[in-house]
Order: structure tokens, then C-alpha cells, then sequence
């Protein structure tokens, strides 16, 4: 992961679910999520997060390597 090799600190999850208890335990600089995983999924941590008054901030990447979703 080029993040790494930049030197940035990065923690990864398997699910938007395990992903937010990451964040909520020590809030990034930075979010980025997986579209191809489950975009429905990345929409609800996206959603969970801009709710949440202290993380609301937190800028937000959706990625995908797909040409043809989002």
C-alpha cells in the first residue's frame, strides 16, 4: 500500500462495521473505504459518521476500481 511506504500511519478493517469501531477507538485523519466491497455498506459508515458530532469532520474517500459503479 503506497500509504505505507509514505510513511502514514494506516489501519485497516474487513467490514465498515469493524472499521467504525477503529475509528471511534482513535479518530483518523482520514477515511477511506472500498466501493467494490459493499457500497451500501460504505454509505452507512459514511452516513454514521456525519452524524456522530465528534467525527463529523473527518474527511471521506470512496474508492472503486470499477469503471462502472458509483
Amino acid at each position: 500500500m503506497r500509504l505505507l511506504n509514505e510513511g502514514f500511519d494506516v489501519r485497516r478493517a474487513n467490514s465498515c462495521e469493524t472499521g467504525l469501531e477503529v475509528i471511534l477507538k482513535d479518530a483518523p485523519d482520514l477515511v477511506v473505504a472500498d466501493a467494490d466491497a459493499d457500497v451500501a455498506e460504505s454509505f452507512q459508515l459514511l452516513r454514521e459518521l456525519r452524524e456522530d458530532n465528534v467525527l463529523c469532520h473527518l474527511p471521506f474517500v470512496l474508492r472503486s476500481n470499477s469503471s462502472d459503479r458509483v
